[in-house]
């Protein structure tokens, strides 16, 4: 064996050490004195190999990580030597694994694609988009999927739990398919069920729509519960915004305490949603500038940054000198901005 140690663990080797002891109901030292024998001998018929049985986490500790095959070779072993049926016992153990495994890319899964989660009324929406990805399907899947659901006992309601948004104007005009949770479940449940016309082939496939629903209902639960925190903050952020600024539009003067201001982010929520809740990062602006600005710059969807909105002013409103001081200002304070996930 080589006496390097493995400082970034390859994902086959996700078998813990005390787990494998458990679920083979030895001891973490038994294990270690099996290993130890699969070494002292090269010449015999038992053989672990490090990269590929095993890696180690900490080679001073005897900390490892097993990959499947490992765990098979230490399991064959025992059965030789002690005759319990350990075959058996590993065979329980990976499939436990195996979806335990599963559901934790699932998990990661939703985390990283969940930038549409919005707040429509009572429920929370994702898009047709998002689905698509977290499900690792097609659009023609889903879209077949949802026409199936219709025309069952129970289909899905317009405005409750699907919803189709018109965002842009003329050529740039798009419509955006969003379903709420709940839609989103039903999705996974129509996939994953074998006596569903609307079933995936793969047995793996249906297993991990099914997972994804039952994942999907404690990611969504924390992801909701940060969500309505962050929402929180950026919404005192935009009170404390419009206060120093007076209630008054910074572009064009315009005063009013009512709904025909906005707060608009000079670096966007969804992109930058570290600097939301900061007031520097926040003009006052009317509502008609705003949409204006969103419009130029290609959409309210689009990632948009400080520089984004000097250029519009520079463009559309040269002669608002004291709002581009402004926004100068504060880009000073904000300083160089990178992307970060929420």
């Amino acid at each position: 064996m080589s006496n390097n140690t493995s400082h970034q663990i390859p994902p086959e080797f996700s078998i813990k050490e005390d787990y494998l002891a458990k679920e083979l109901e030895i001891t973490r030292e038994h294990l270690d004195e099996i290993v130890d024998f699969f070494d002292s001998d090269p010449n015999d018929e038992w053989d672990l190999k490090e990269g590929v049985d095993f890696v180690y986490i900490n080679k001073s500790k005897k900390e490892r990580r097993f990959s499947r095959l490992g765990a098979y070779s230490i399991a064959k072993y025992l059965d030789a030597k002690e005759s319990k049926n350990f075959f058996q016992k590993l065979k329980e153990f990976f499939t436990q694994h195996q979806r335990k495994l599963r559901q934790s890319f699932i998990s990661q899964r939703i985390h990283d694609n969940h930038s549409s989660l919005v707040k429509m009324g009572d429920r929370y929406f994702l898009t047709r988009k998002d689905v698509v990805s977290i499900l690792c399907t097609s659009y023609p899947k889903v879209d077949s999927t949802f026409k199936v659901i219709q025309v069952s006992e129970l289909p899905l309601e317009r405005g409750v739990d699907y919803r189709d948004e018109t965002i842009g104007e003329g050529n740039k005009e798009k419509t955006i398919r969003y379903y709420s949770l709940s839609a989103y479940d039903r999705i996974c449940r129509a996939l994953s069920d074998a006596q569903s016309s609307a079933k995936l082939t793969k047995q793996n496939r249906r297993e991990w729509c099914s997972d994804a629903a039952d994942v999907g209902k404690n990611t969504f639960r924390l992801i909701i519960r940060e969500l309505e925190s962050f929402e929180k903050k950026v919404q005192a952020a935009i009170a404390k915004a419009k206060k120093r600024d007076s209630d008054t539009c910074q572009v064009s003067g315009t005063k009013s305490k009512y709904s025909n201001l906005a707060a608009h982010h000079l670096y966007c929520k969804s992109t930058y949603p570290h600097i939301a809740s900061s007031v520097d990062n926040l003009i006052t602006i009317t509502e008609a500038i705003h949409k204006e600005f969103h419009l130029w710059n290609g959409g309210f969807d689009k990632v948009c940054t400080v520089d984004d909105f000097i250029k519009f002013l520079i463009q559309n409103y040269p002669e608002a000198h004291e709002a581009l001081l402004m926004v100068n200002q504060m880009k000073k304070k904000l300083g160089q901005q990178q992307p970060k996930n929420f």
